[in-house]
């Protein structure tokens, strides 16, 4: 969103001052509170640190989201060290094992687990590590009709795909995490699904939605007491000129509540 702070200063910047990153931090703060009392109380807002990184960006949104969520070990270091002790949750496919060593070492509070070799290798590290007890999320491919996706400019589950584990194998890891009766170092925590991109507010509370029915259902259905946390990911679909225009934050949060 190009505020009119940021284009005045635009206009004044000259060839010496060029290439340049202008942000307008008080508008951003405003923003993100307006957005966080618009969701409901005890629901929490990870900001994607890859959406901008920039240190004055992480800490300017601080006070109004409960964490950050990392896709990389690199990202994993900026974060802990541009807003330390701020909670981190660890997600993107294709984690080496040195990534979550790091991790680890740093105090990640969860992982987002996509597949079940990822699974098996956090498990052999925090086991390598001395680490009792390590926070878990499945990031699992829901499945969704088509027309549940809405009109989804991108749409990243409900369907076979690389990010993720197919909902039909999900009983076969379960053995490997606490929550489920194993006595490995791995908690499961909760699931976690980020089905698709460019929502309006009713598509995202639909998908939000049937994320928590299959969620709730998988915890009956294997009596797993200790889920208690449904991340339903993000997607809103946003105009970048006007973003007011296409997320409606009151209609969502009360559909959330």
């Amino acid at each position: 969103m190009i505020t009119s702070a940021v284009r005045t200063l635009a206009m004044e910047l000259t060839g010496d001052d060029l290439p340049a990153y202008v942000y307008d931090l008080p508008a951003l703060r405003a923003h993100a509170r307006a957005v966080r009392d618009a969701l409901p109380p005890g629901l929490e807002l990870y900001y994607a640190a890859k959406a901008n990184p920039a240190p004055p960006v992480l800490r300017t949104l601080a006070p109004h989201v409960t964490g950050y969520e990392v896709a990389s070990g690199g990202e994993v270091e900026h974060v802990r060290a541009a807003v330390p002790g701020a909670p981190l949750a660890f997600g993107g496919p294709g984690k080496t094992e040195g990534e979550l060593r790091r991790a680890l070492t740093l105090g990640v509070e969860r992982f987002h687990v996509e597949s079940e070799q990822e699974l098996r290798l956090l498990a052999g590290v925090a086991e390598d590590a001395g680490i009792d007890a390590v926070d878990v999320l499945l990031r699992v491919n829901v499945p969704l009709a088509s027309d549940e996706l809405g009109g989804a400019a991108l749409a990243m589950g409900g369907r076979p795909s690389p990010f993720g584990l197919d909902p039909e194998a999900v009983q076969r890891f379960l053995p490997l995490l606490s929550g489920a009766g194993s006595r490995g170092p791995l908690r499961l925590r909760g699931i976690h699904a980020h089905l698709a991109s460019g929502l309006d507010a009713p598509a995202q509370l639909t998908v939000a939605a049937a994320i928590a029915d299959w969620a709730r259902k998988l915890s009956e259905r294997h009596g797993l007491d200790d889920l208690t946390e449904v991340n339903v990911g993000g997607g809103m679909g946003v105009d970048y000129a006007h973003p007011d225009r296409r997320v409606d934050w009151a209609a969502y949060g009360k559909g959330l509540a």
